[in-house]
């Protein structure tokens, strides 16, 4: 279980770092994946070269992720890991789980170094985590 939960934190920071692609035009596109969140898709915008000054510091995205595209996956690390159930105590044991996951948001962000990759991001989430056992 260590292994995995190295393995899908790992997933989850190197991903949409490395499939991030910006264009000229400023758009940007990206798409990752996590274990807790599923899919995640996001497009943006981030033009260097704005005039005035002060604009080329900002950028804007909207991020969608969803737990449905992987479902499959997660459920199978779940039913792994619970193949024999979980003794929490007290006479209860948890048998099976299953996760439903999803958000949305708008994010603006701040880049101290104009040009640069890195940002400082603010803005609205709104999403749902189910974590069901029985």
């Amino acid at each position: 279980m260590k292994k995995l939960c190295i393995f899908l934190f790992c997933v989850a920071v190197t991903l949409p770092a490395v499939a991030e692609n910006t264009f000229p035009n400023g758009m940007q596109f990206g798409v990752g994946v996590s274990g807790t969140g599923g899919l995640n898709v996001f497009a943006g915008y981030y033009n260097n070269s704005l005039l005035p000054v002060w604009l080329r510091y900002l950028g804007i995205r909207i991020d969608f992720a969803n737990s449905d595209p992987i479902k499959s996956v997660i459920d199978s690390a779940i039913e792994h890991y619970m193949r024999d159930g979980i003794d929490v105590g007290n006479g209860v044991k948890i048998d099976d789980g299953k996760l439903d996951a999803w958000h949305s948001s708008v994010l603006i962000d701040f880049y101290p170094f104009v040009g640069g990759v890195w940002r400082i991001t603010g803005g609205y989430s709104l999403g749902n985590t189910n974590l069901t056992t029985a």
